[in-house]
């Protein structure tokens, strides 16, 4: 090392130990900037929730008057208020295999459900029924009867 005074020695290792310090500090303020980003993000947005969080599993078996499967059966539900008003939409659940069934998620909002279940060739008529209370481990049979 090249030495001009011993005071010019001094102020290199001063210099390089407070360069060390700032670069800590510096690392540290971007530390700090990203979380007050992800915190103004979460504020604005809100988290993440879960695709499954508030939903409840359901399986139908649909079946015509005689017995026999109905395939191809659109399945759709809608959240009931009070008196059977609702101002939510239908929201499509899905369509039954080749041999009438479907499972199937769909949110729950605490209060009864109305679920439609129509025939895509429209055979059978169009079945309009509320749920209260299940279990989500049993399947619900549906009977639709064919149209006069």
């Amino acid at each position: 090392m090249l030495r001009i005074s011993e005071n010019v020695t001094i102020f290199a290792i001063g210099f390089t130990i407070a360069y060390q310090n700032m670069k800590w500090i510096r690392n540290a303020l971007k530390g700090v900037s990203l979380t007050a980003a992800m915190f103004v993000f979460q504020a604005c947005y809100g988290t993440m929730q879960d695709e499954f969080a508030y939903t409840e599993p359901v399986s139908f078996r649909v079946i015509s008057d005689d017995g026999q499967p109905i395939p191809d059966v659109a399945i759709e539900v809608q959240p009931q208020e009070s008196l059977g008003e609702s101002t939510y939409d239908w929201e499509y659940l899905g369509s039954t295999d080749s041999m009438g069934l479907n499972c199937c998620r769909f949110r729950d909002f605490g209060m009864p459900n109305k679920f439609r279940f129509t025939d895509r060739d429209s055979v059978y008529a169009v079945k309009d029924t509320v749920i209260n209370n299940y279990a989500g481990n049993d399947t619900i049979e549906i009977v639709l009867s064919k149209q006069a």
